[in-house]
């Protein structure tokens, strides 16, 4: 790997850093899915989009899978790359602050599904946060729009173990509880162990993954020549696989020193743990996972599961493509990352086979080792102090809002033309 390369690696790592359903159109006629058909199909799309998303972070993080040494396998690469990503966003600071924006653009070819979009695309979400772990402060600044109009703006405080709610033009004092356990969200661990984990796991299943699970090949995609890198992960290589990293890792001082001091439990206990998940055996099918380079660049992913399969394609060095098929149902979109100045926007756009889609954007910042300021409390009454005259003023002022008003309004008009659940002219719903 050449020093252009791996410089090109870190910055695209670092350009990340600061960087988180389908409606089908009413039929005359409805059969609902029983509860554990619904339990079934999400939990294989969860699964598919959960490995998704680790992988295409991991893939954005570079411009071109890193090759050790020439022509290696481009899996294993791609493994340690993944860790790699992971180790370098493990940061060692006492404060980390930013901003963030998010924004949701939904649109269906289902009414009742597109009055909904309707609402949230009318929502815009901004503030700012601050984590001290020093001085033990929590502070969030929320400002909120419906339709352009203010909807809602709160500020959170937490400070020696009590928080502090102020609802802006709302209230005029900050509205105090105390937090249970406090002091335990500002416990801070060592970050080395941290990579020693990550380092530990990456060379288990990197010196796991045998070359007589690969096959590869020449193929012609798109007109161009590629390599096909297949894993084959059928149940009998699956558990081998598991069993020889699950080995590697308990004999690993060094990992079980570390995971015992994240997890707060002893090394006996961490061993005990890795042996239970030896004696479970994997149950399935198995599954493949195929991967097409050019030259040294990543084209392609795939990833077969059953009758599931997701790909992954890169358009370009910031934008991958995604096709996730599950019990006949599709999902499609484009997961996009860019960087302007301290900001990083993050694009995620999600299309089913009924033409639902939708789009989230989310823009943050982040800042490290700055001083979070502490929040004068001038005046401030417990929760549980509130009078009816208190509350009435509050849910008084809040209806006086615009926003609020108009997002009422709408909501209104949304529920007076939604069908009402388990019943219809025809009496053909079925639950």
């Amino acid at each position: 790997m050449n020093e252009l390369e791996n410089n090109t690696t870190q910055n695209n790592q670092q350009n990340i850093s600061n960087a988180p359903t389908a409606m089908d159109n009413n039929q005359n006629s409805y059969q609902a899915p029983t509860t554990q058909e619904k339990k079934k199909g999400n939990s294989k799309v969860g699964v598919l989009i959960a490995i998704l998303l680790i992988l295409v972070l991991a893939l954005i993080g570079v411009t071109s899978i890193k090759f050790i040494f020439e022509n290696q396998n481009p899996v294993k690469a791609l493994v340690t790359n993944t860790f790699e990503y992971l180790e370098g966003n493990i940061k060692d600071y006492s404060q980390v602050s930013g901003t963030f924006a998010l924004k949701v653009n939904g649109n269906s070819n289902d009414n009742d599904a597109n009055e909904i979009f309707a609402m949230l695309n009318k929502i815009d979400l901004e503030g700012t946060y601050g984590f001290d772990l020093d001085n033990k402060i929590i502070s969030l600044d929320l400002k909120s729009n419906y339709d352009k109009e203010k909807l809602l703006n709160l500020n959170l405080y937490a400070e020696n173990g009590i928080g502090y709610v102020y609802l802006e033009d709302i209230y005029d004092k900050h509205i105090k509880t105390d937090i249970e356990n406090y002091d335990d969200m500002f416990k801070k661990t060592n970050k080395e162990d941290y990579k020693v984990i990550l380092k530990s796991m990456n060379k288990a299943i990197n010196n796991s993954l045998k070359d007589d699970y690969f096959e590869t090949s020449k193929e012609t995609v798109d007109g161009k020549k590629l390599t096909k890198t297949k894993l084959n992960l059928s149940t009998e290589n699956q558990e081998t696989l598991k069993n020889d990293i699950l080995k590697s890792l308990l004999e690993d001082s060094e990992f079980l020193k570390s995971a015992a001091t994240i997890t707060e439990k002893t090394e006996d206990e961490i061993k005990e743990n890795i042996q239970n998940k030896i004696d479970t055996k994997i149950e399935g099918n198995g599954e493949n996972l195929t991967i097409y380079t050019e030259g040294n660049k990543f084209v392609k992913l795939e990833l077969k599961q059953e009758s599931d399969t997701m790909e992954i394609t890169k358009e370009s060095d910031k934008i991958y493509n995604y096709s996730i098929t599950s019990d006949n149902e599709t999902y499609s979109g484009t997961l996009k990352v860019t960087k302007q100045n301290e900001n990083t926007t993050v694009s995620f756009s999600v299309k089913d086979s009924a033409n639902t889609s939708y789009e989230v954007i989310l823009t943050t910042s982040a800042q490290y080792n700055k001083e979070i300021s502490k929040k004068s409390i001038d005046k401030s009454i417990d929760y549980k102090d509130l009078t009816d005259e208190d509350t009435t003023k509050i849910y008084s002022n809040i209806l006086k809002s615009k926003g609020i008003t108009n997002l009422l309004t709408d909501f209104s008009k949304m529920t007076t033309t939604l069908p009402t659940l388990g019943t219809s002219n025809n009496n053909d719903y079925e639950f």
